[in-house]
């Protein structure tokens, strides 16, 4: 038992050395050791979550904005993403997901249909 004890002290102390929390290690201390695992498990879930996105503008843009004739689906904007495989789109379009990484060229011409957390159309803006 005294081996065992010895070996889980080593490694907490090598543990420690890296932390700059020697001396909490030396005296045992073992309140340091759970602030630090608390705020390692906070981080790990705040990392697990999706980044909410905020949109601004319409749903669908308006007058001289629709440059792409995206009004004519604006009944699209609630349904769900499978909807745009039902849908016949004689032009080009783009399908924004959260998070995804977007080129920032714009074509006026282009149809991009927003994707919110929910897995609805929550936008579509020509660019």
């Amino acid at each position: 038992m005294v081996d065992s004890t010895f070996g889980e002290m080593q490694g907490k102390i090598n543990w420690c050395r890296g932390t700059g929390l020697q001396e909490s290690c030396r005296t045992g201390d073992d309140a340091g050791m759970k602030a630090i695992r608390a705020t390692i498990a906070l981080l790990t879930l705040a990392a697990c979550g999706e980044p909410s996105v905020v949109r601004q503008g319409p749903p669908v843009p308006a007058g001289s904005a629709d440059t792409c004739s995206a009004s004519a689906y604006g009944s699209l904007v609630g349904q769900d993403a499978t909807a745009l495989e039902k849908v016949l789109i004689m032009r080009q379009i783009r399908i924004i997901r959260p998070g995804q990484a977007v080129t920032m060229d714009y074509s006026a011409e282009r149809i991009n249909f927003l994707i919110g957390n929910e897995n609805q159309i929550s936008q579509i803006t020509c660019g």
